[in-house]
Formats: structure tokens, sequence, C-alpha cells
């Protein structure tokens, strides 16, 4: 009956009884492919392909949103001064000199209106990383292409892109245009594997990338060797999350424990690359969690500061080449200050009752009371860039000047890159000055815990003295920058 109709019948499919055996598919039988064996890198290449989209995805989307306040045409170091600074030194041409010195495809596109050029740079990477993530295929068009907009943006961010990882983002990009075929947007191939120089490129980067970062550790700061970074770095690291501010508190033989864990890791490890694929296997396992700890505990970046030329081509850096080696924290600070920008709309800013109200960024230290915010993956460069600036003077930091007269115009784009503003819908603030403090996490259960305060702090001194608008214009005008104008 039914059960006939479907097949039940004993001895009616091969195998269901005693003594019977399946049936071998034959040469014209259908069967399915075989698994692919092992050395193709199938699934580990398309895994790859989506973390590399998906990190060009955040690079793009952090473009999109912080380009135009930081590079745009009233940016805070504008690239198409930049530019003309790079043009005029090389005798006004935009020859292979100039092209040799800032790759970018800025240099044929239209200057006009570079915000709206730097937004559909950022666009276009967005939409085909997005593309690449989702539909889990690429070829080495869409990878260069993606690989050729980032180059685009990073030779002309200045100071702001100035971080190790953009040059590693561009050597890992670089990569991967190989892990595609040429043309074609067909899913990859289970039984063609890439090329054996393409993965021993990426295990060439892995290497020098944690061997470099180790290394410089151990000849750089006496506290990577005498065990005790650890008992720092969570609370001076340039924006801690709140995990770290727990982590801080941890004791002594933890942090002992992380900083062997990170020598282990970093000076080690990598060495397992050329001992076996087992001892591969191992090594990434342990770089996995390695990396995973450090977003989830701290912002661990690693950074690559340039030093800028005082010369005539002021602030322009040579090109970050893919072979660049990426290097880690050589010291760590032991103590954290802050740079904090106050406004004020009395007449003089040497008056005793002068009401100093404090502009807020979007993640660096500030309000005692903000807790410490969750960034991972995305990064705020303003912020970042504060940081080291705490450590350094103003005058080698000449865009806080820049950023304080576009506070005192109240200028929309700077204000987007702050998380307050004390003088909304106000007049705006006659005077601006930085403050400079030292910041301690306080005590979990402490007093200021109890009064809701992540922070304490004691003021060092003045950072910079207050400026205003009109006291703000020879300094402007000597760095061609636009002068900002109240709306």
């Amino acid at each position: 009956g039914a059960g006939a109709a479907r097949g039940d019948i004993p001895g009616d499919i091969p195998g269901d009884i005693p003594g019977d055996t399946p049936e071998t598919p034959g040469p014209g039988t259908a069967a399915g492919p075989p698994p692919p064996p092992p050395g193709t890198f199938w699934l580990t290449r398309i895994v790859l392909l989506r973390c590399i989209a998906l990190l060009y995805l955040v690079a793009f989307l952090v473009a999109y949103h912080q380009n135009k306040q930081l590079i745009g045409e009233k940016g805070l170091l504008p690239c198409k001064l930049y530019l003309q600074n790079i043009k005029r030194y090389f005798k006004g041409k935009i020859n292979l000199d100039a092209l040799s010195y800032a790759p970018t495809i800025i240099w044929f596109l239209d200057w006009s209106d570079m915000d709206s050029t730097l937004d559909c740079l950022a666009l276009a990477g967005l939409a085909i990383s997005a593309f690449v993530l989702v539909a889990g295929c690429a070829n080495m068009v869409l990878m260069s292409i993606l690989w050729l907009l980032y180059l685009s943006l990073v030779n002309v961010g200045q100071i702001w892109y100035s971080f190790g990882w953009e040059s590693q983002l561009l050597e890992t990009g670089f990569l991967g245009i190989f892990l595609c075929p040429l043309w074609t947007l067909s899913r990859l191939p289970q039984h063609t594997p890439p090329s054996s120089i393409v993965i021993w490129g990426f295990r060439w980067l892995i290497f020098r990338i944690m061997l470099g970062a180790g290394l410089i550790k151990i000849r750089g700061d006496g506290c990577w060797r005498e065990l005790t970074c650890m008992d720092y770095h969570y609370e001076t690291q340039p924006v801690p999350n709140p995990i770290a501010y727990f982590m801080h508190r941890s004791p002594w033989w933890f942090h002992r424990l992380e900083t062997l864990v990170n020598h282990f890791i970093e000076l080690l490890v990598p060495f397992f690359l050329f001992l076996g694929r087992r001892m591969c296997i191992l090594h990434g396992l342990l770089q996995i969690l390695f990396q995973v700890r450090c977003s989830c505990f701290a912002s661990k970046g690693e950074h690559l500061l340039p030093r800028w030329s005082r010369g005539s081509l002021r602030g322009v850096k040579a090109a970050p080449l893919p072979l660049e080696l990426w290097v880690g924290w050589a010291s760590i600070t032991k103590e954290r200050t802050e740079v904090i920008l106050q406004g004020t709309s009395s007449l003089d800013p040497n008056d005793p009752t002068a009401v100093w109200e404090e502009f807020d960024f979007k993640c660096k230290p500030g309000d005692l009371k903000r807790r410490p915010c969750f960034i991972s993956p995305y990064h705020y460069r303003l912020d970042w860039l504060m940081w080291f600036a705490a450590f350094q003077t103003y005058e080698q930091n000449e865009w806080i000047i820049h950023l304080a007269g576009k506070l005192l115009a109240q200028e929309e784009e700077a204000l987007s890159l702050m998380a307050t503003n004390p003088f909304a819908g106000r007049e705006p603030p006659r005077w601006i000055r930085g403050e400079h403090f030292k910041y301690k996490f306080s005590r979990p259960g402490g007093k200021h815990a109890s009064e809701g305060r992540w922070w304490i702090r004691k003021r060092i001194g003045p950072y910079f003295p207050p400026v205003n608008l009109e006291g703000l214009k020879k300094f402007y005008e000597d760095r061609n920058w636009p002068f900002p104008v109240r709306d």
C-alpha cells in the first residue's frame, strides 16, 4: 500500500537487510563532489576574503563619517592644501615624482568639491566591500579597486592616517588580490588552491607583525623585561573600554602572567608557522585568541607615527609601501594625561569669575562620570591623536589650534567630531583654551566610584592659552587655512 509506494519493501534499498551491501556509484552514476583534500585552503580562503572585506568595510565607514571633518574642504588638515603643497614642491606639475611621493587617484579627480570626492571614494569602497562580504565571492578586479581606493585615502590622510594598521590593511588587501580569480565572480573552486607564494606571503606578514612587535618591546621600555607594563597599560592606553577599568585592578601576579603570555605569543609562537601543518593550526588558534583578548580587554592598537618634516613640504609624509614593517608599543606611558578644551562667553578670559565649560569628545576621557566606551573595530581618529597630543605640545600639533578656531566659530563639521557642545542653542564662545590634566581610574567600590565617577583627575596646568577668532587670523593666514566664519 502506502508503504510500498514509498519504496519501503525490505530489500528495495540496497543494504537494508542482513548480508546486503550498498551499491557503489559506477562510472555513469551521479555522485556529489568529494570533499577538498587538505592543502587546498578552500574554506580558509573564503573566510579570509570575507574578513578582509569586513576590515575594508569598517575602514571605509570610518572614512565616510570622518574624512570631511579631518581632511575635507573645512577639515583640520585639508588634503587639497596638502596636494597643492606637493604639486608646488615639484614645480607645479603632477609628474611621476609627485605620484610616487603621494600615490592617489585624487590627483586626477575634481578638486573643486573635495568633500564630494572623498565621499565618492568612501562610498565606492563601502559598496564593493559589502558585496564581497555578503556574496562571499570576489575577483582580482574588485579587490584591486578596494586596495587602490584605500591607498588613495591613506596617502592624503596625513597624520590622521599615520597609524600602523593602515599599512597593514593595505598589505593584507594587496595579498588578498591574489586569492581570487581574474574576472569571474563565481564561487571559489574547491580543488584549485591559491598559489603557495600567496600563502607564504600571508605567513610572512603575520610573522613580521608579531615578531616585530615582540622584539621592539624587549628592546624598548624596561617594563617589558621586568614584566610590569600591564600594571599601567589598561589605564594609559589611548582609548580604554569599560573592561579595562576592571582589568586594571587585577592582582600583580595576573599582570605578570599577561606580560609573559604576550612575550610567548609575539616572540615564540610566530615560529610555529615553519614547523608543519599542525603547528600552523595551533599558531592560528593562539593568534585568534590573543587578538580577541586584545580587542575585548584593551585598545591595544599597534601604532606607527611619522616624524613630520619641518621643511618646505610641511606635513608631507612618504606613502606607506606594502612591505612596511608594522611595529608595536615600544614603550608604555606610566601616567595618563589629557587635553581638555574649554570655552567661555566671558569678555575677559583672565577674569577669575569666568565660567569655563568643557567640550567632550566622542570617546576619549573627559567627563569624569562618563563610562569608557566600546569602539572596536570602529576608530575615532581625532580621539586617538588627542591622546598623543597630551604628552606633546600644541606647537607640535597645530591642528589642535585649528580645531579651537572652528569650535569658536561653531562650525558644524568640527562640532560633529564632538560628543557634546556646551554652547548649543546659545551664542558661540568668545574664548577657548586647552587645559592639561592627569587622569586616573577611580577605584571600583571606592568613594569616587560610589559618586558615579569612572575617573579622577588633577590639573597639571595650561596646555595652550585662551584664544579668540580675532587673535587666530595670522595663525590661519600663515598656514593657508580657510578662516572660520560664524554662522
